[in-house]
């Protein structure tokens, strides 16, 4: 399959996901969690709100948030820009809406978080493989965002994991020399970790 086609696969299989699904799932997915070291020790941690099914890490947060953990959220900068900013948000506080319908938190500038100084960023993802490859739904955010971590090799943060269904998981996904690969995949199965290097 290629992307497009792997991407309405999936988007459709998790379209088929009940409620009650998708919380057992999420709840198993926080359980795998706390095998992360990284995410023990980090101090930042950054996550996003699940959209059109998306595996949530909001358990994940909701804990990083009672450890008095500094926990940030996505903002699409305006356009023409296809990257993100991040800023803190205390779950349960009043959020906006991107043009795609994602929630955001409500920004101000001075509160913008440097990417390079977040310990953890938990990302979305559409399918992923046994190598740590990701695939986003195309608009490339996360991968302009994080960019600097090809070109730069003495930034070691932020640690990416992706957070995802096992049904997620593709033989040999095909990436691109632009793509970002991650550092772990949390599905409600297993962890995965990867030493690729960026």
């Amino acid at each position: 399959m290629n992307n497009l086609d792997i991407r309405k696969y999936i988007r459709q299989k998790r379209k088929n996901l009940t409620d009650s699904e998708q919380q057992s799932k999420s709840v198993a997915i926080f359980n795998n969690s706390l095998q992360c070291k990284k995410l023990r020790f980090s101090k930042t941690i950054a996550g996003y709100f699940p959209h059109a099914g998306e595996a949530s890490p909001l358990h994940i947060l909701e804990q990083a948030h009672t450890q008095h953990k500094t926990c940030l959220f996505p903002v699409l900068k305006a356009k023409p820009s296809q990257s993100l900013y991040f800023f803190p948000h205390q779950l349960g506080a009043a959020l906006t809406y991107n043009r795609f319908g994602i929630a955001e938190p409500r920004k101000t500038p001075r509160n913008i978080k440097p990417t390079w100084s977040i310990d953890v960023i938990l990302m979305p993802l559409v399918a992923f493989d046994e190598t740590g490859n990701r695939l986003g739904m195309g608009g490339g955010f996360y991968d302009r965002t994080l960019a600097y971590l090809k070109h730069r090799s003495y930034w070691k943060k932020p640690h990416l994991i992706g957070i995802a269904y096992e049904f997620q998981k593709i033989d040999n996904l095909k990436s691109n020399n632009w793509d970002i690969p991650l550092n772990e995949i949390i599905t409600e199965k297993k962890v995965y970790c990867f030493n690729k290097k960026i």
